[in-house]
């Protein structure tokens, strides 16, 4: 299976990589495509498997759990779709003012449900594929190499377009966030989001010449070019970032950040001044930076600090509308068509709220609070897993901080954003996560790190 998951890899890298460029494949028919492309995908793996080319690296009874969970969360989902209503009578959806819309289905949007299921459904089989590639600790490096350097360039894109492409969006007028950095995306914060990851993964390559016991036999000047080509990836992304002005992006980038470097001291033996030297070089780096490109950023986050642009209105409504279907939920993907039914002062009736501006609050509003809350606690048991895995051995301590720092940057930015709801961001975090998964399986056999002593 080797040839097999080196494919199954560069795939992976692929999507992660051109998810970002058709807006953040936040358009419902990009669903449906990579959908349908990561299903074929799959089936033929499966199928390579099974005529006999080898077994999986990572045996589905590792991933169980996860897996049962997932299950039932597409299985809630297409509950939803079921035309209950014929059966049992009608379904009834109260409005805020007492309205009463009646229905055939859980879902007050089951189109748009279908296509919430589409979505879940290709991330557990990117997760499952990822894993299987990511069972090779160098491998899982390699691909995580290229990730980090394709984020760059879409970094590095993304400060072309707003200073040498007069600010357009893949060659179009922008009709929002005109004069900040937003990439291929239509939404900075989105955008933010994707950089963020980058820099936590960037984090974690950084770790691996620290650690790797293969790195310390190198010459001073072959690491110091390693390193320096890294730290040059993360200030192009860093510089990025500060242009889109996105302030919870910039406080989720150092949320991954410091966590990444904090967890790096476990497998540090004699040189942990080392890292919290460079911690401190960092630090100034960045507010150097910050200074000096990210004026933007800075006067917002001074002038407007943690003002919520209107989301504590909007949190305030979308509860409302949780506590009137707190266990059934309004449907997947339905949050835009309902939310009109509780929309009220003093929000403005001339500004369109399609998003919760918090995806675990969309989520549960969905979903339901347990439905809703599957999909956290499915990331939050594999992240309890590579953090175990973590501190039990230092086989592939890279790949593993490769995927904590991503969980760590995209929770900490769904609570006042919808950033995962942009498929580009869910198939990162997920990729990267499913590559740390394969280490964490215990599959790999390759250990080029200092034991604990």
């Amino acid at each position: 299976m080797k040839a097999a998951n080196d494919i199954l890899g560069w795939f992976i890298v692929a999507v992660v990589v051109v998810s970002p460029i058709p807006l953040g494949s936040n358009p419902p028919i990009f669903w449906a495509i990579s959908g349908c492309l990561i299903g074929l995908v799959t089936f033929a793996y499966f199928g390579y498997a099974a005529i006999g080319h080898g077994s999986l690296r990572v045996p589905l009874h590792r991933l169980a759990l996860p897996g049962l969970l997932w299950g039932l969360l597409l299985g809630w989902l297409l509950v939803q779709m079921l035309p209950l209503g014929d059966w049992f009578g009608p379904i009834a959806f109260v409005s805020k003012a007492g309205d009463v819309i009646a229905a055939r289905y859980l879902s007050l949007a089951p189109g748009s449900s279908w296509l919430m299921a589409i979505r879940m459904c290709s991330y557990g089989l990117v997760f499952f594929l990822a894993s299987q590639a990511g069972a090779n600790e160098g491998r899982a490096k390699r691909l995580l190499t290229a990730i980090f350097w394709a984020i760059v360039l879409h970094a590095a894109f993304g400060l072309f377009q707003l200073t040498q492409l007069n600010d357009t969006l893949l060659g179009f007028d922008k009709k929002y966030y005109v004069g900040v950095a937003t990439g291929t995306f239509v939404n900075r914060n989105s955008y933010a989001t994707y950089l963020a990851m980058g820099l936590a993964l960037g984090a974690a390559l950084l770790a691996r010449l620290v650690l790797s016991k293969r790195e310390r036999n190198l010459l001073p000047s072959e690491v110091a070019v390693s390193v320096l080509s890294i730290a040059g990836g993360m200030l192009i992304i860093m510089i990025s970032l500060m242009a889109s002005q996105s302030r919870m992006g910039f406080l989720a980038a150092v949320i991954g950040v410091t966590l990444v470097g904090l967890l790096t001291l476990r497998w540090m033996r004699g040189s942990r001044w080392m890292l919290a030297l460079g911690v401190l070089l960092v630090a100034a780096l960045g507010l150097a930076m910050l200074l000096g490109y990210g004026q933007g950023l800075l006067e917002r986050l001074v002038y407007e600090g943690g003002g919520s642009s209107g989301r504590d209105e909007i949190y305030a409504q979308v509860w409302t509308m949780i506590a009137t279907r707190p266990w059934l939920g309004f449907g997947g993907g339905a949050f835009e068509l309902a939310f009109p039914m509780f929309y009220g002062a003093p929000l403005s009736p001339d500004v369109l709220i399609d998003k919760a501006h918090s995806t675990y609050l969309s989520l549960i509003s969905e979903l339901g609070v347990i439905g809703g809350l599957l999909p956290v606690l499915i990331v939050g048991l594999i992240l309890g897993r590579l953090v175990m895995q973590y501190f039990r051995t230092s086989s592939g301590a890279a790949v593993l901080l490769a995927g904590i720092g991503v969980v760590a940057v995209g929770a900490a930015h769904s609570v006042v954003d919808f950033s995962l709801e942009m498929q580009a961001n869910a198939y990162l975090m997920i990729a990267i996560l499913g590559l740390a998964q394969g280490q964490a399986s215990g599959s790999s056999r390759r250990a080029d790190y200092p034991a604990q002593e």
